[in-house]
């Protein structure tokens, strides 16, 4: 955050989970980030309510998901 600051624990685990739940989406897409890093996760909001946004997939491998 450039002029906000995150300024409790809960709305750093605010931070952290929407993440963390944008992780799991596009991993149950078969998409693996390879570079998740703090400076690839954006974040926007207001104090009480952050959300965050996974960026920079410019290197990710897709996964195949068949069954063998």
């Amino acid at each position: 955050l450039v002029n906000d600051k995150i300024s409790t624990e809960s709305e750093f685990y605010q931070v952290a989970s929407t993440a963390a739940n944008g992780m799991v989406f596009v991993s149950k897409q078969g998409i693996v980030h390879r570079d998740l890093a703090c400076r690839n996760i954006l974040v926007s909001g207001r104090p009480g309510y952050y959300s965050s946004k996974i960026a920079d997939f410019d290197i990710f491998t897709l996964v195949c998901l068949c069954l063998s």
